[in-house]
């Protein structure tokens, strides 16, 4: 298919599921650049839905199927071809907020994709040293989420995509308990990914989470942060420990069922 650029129009898609503590700062965020906002809710009772409707947001329930079928169907229910793909705990700084505004006043190129630097918080403390890139600006006539369990990427080609200026805030892991509660689930999803494909490693049991602990609190400079820096570096390392626990545990599980 031949396409022809054209001036970019964004729909925002958000998903959500009981965001209603953040989901507003997220709307806010984007409303200046958005040629819509669509919130994809996956059967929130905290009122998430009836706030964004409030916000002005066009939504659609729908049962939550796994992140990267969500996020599809929002691509695909959008307005317009090009995609932002944001979550409900996210927030997209002033910086960045421009660089989406500005590209509705130019074609869109030969760009299928444009990446945006996401900065984590831990504790309610930002750590931009363990920053990521991923694509969150795309045509969805030329790219789309990987259909994957956990950690679903945009499909497109490196050389396809530009970074833009400015960040996402992920305002993940408010407190203790929510980190749990994320590492928990996370851990499971990846847990059942690997056991599929293979057992319990030894030496990804004893050394992954070594690595881990090194690269966020020496290389990524954690340590900076102090003891929110530390706890952040040892969060990391039991992801890695418990998820390999994790596989252990389905794949014997699977070996012992009768056949």
């Amino acid at each position: 298919m031949v396409y022809y650029p054209s001036a970019v129009r964004i729909s925002t898609v958000i998903i959500a599921q009981d965001e209603a503590e953040r989901l507003e700062r997220c709307v806010r965020a984007c409303l200046p650049f958005s040629d819509e906002v669509l919130v994809v809710d996956g059967g929130s009772t905290d009122g998430t839905r009836e706030l964004a409707e409030r916000l002005g947001c066009r939504v659609i329930a729908n049962d939550w199927p796994g992140y990267a079928e969500q996020r599809n169907l929002g691509a695909r229910a959008a307005a317009h071809d090009w995609i932002f793909s944001v979550d409900a705990d996210e927030v997209v700084d002033d910086a960045l907020a421009g660089a989406l505004g500005r590209l509705h006043d130019r074609a869109a190129n030969d760009r299928a994709a444009y990446s945006v630097r996401r900065v984590n918080t831990f504790l309610g403390e930002p750590f931009p040293d363990s920053s990521e890139h991923k694509v969150r600006l795309y045509d969805r006539r030329r790219a789309e989420f990987t259909d994957a369990p956990v950690h679903e990427v945009v499909d497109v080609a490196v050389g396809e995509t530009e970074t833009l200026p400015g960040h996402v805030l992920h305002e993940s892991h408010g407190d203790l308990e929510d980190a749990t509660r994320r590492l928990n689930r996370y851990t499971t999803l990846e847990a059942e990914l690997a056991a599929s494909r293979r057992g319990m490693r030894v030496w990804r049991l004893l050394l992954r989470p070594l690595l881990r602990f090194v690269h966020r609190y020496l290389l990524q400079r954690s340590f900076r942060h102090g003891w929110k820096g530390l706890f952040f570096a040892l969060n990391w390392a039991y992801w890695e420990l418990l998820r390999e626990m994790k596989v252990y545990e389905r794949r014997r599980a699977r070996d012992e069922r009768p056949r």
